[in-house]
């Protein structure tokens, strides 16, 4: 598996939800998708987006406090 950090996978996740957020709302319309499967997967991604910033802020706090001068 490559490996990825976490800004990137948080970056992919930001656009995946963008991507959910353009196309959904006319796959609804059009009826290619259910309503409520569409506010579904958006409120997931959402979900998904919100753990993986929560992960990178902890990250970068971590990391903070090793390069911090005393």
């Amino acid at each position: 598996m490559p490996d990825f950090s976490l800004e990137d996978l948080l970056g992919e996740a930001r656009r995946e939800l963008l991507m959910r957020q353009h196309v959904y709302p006319r796959m609804v319309r059009t009826e290619t998708m259910p309503e409520a499967q569409a506010a579904r997967q958006i409120a997931l991604q959402e979900a998904i987006v919100a753990v993986l910033a929560g992960l990178v802020a902890v990250e970068a706090a971590q990391m903070e406090l090793f390069t911090k001068e005393v």
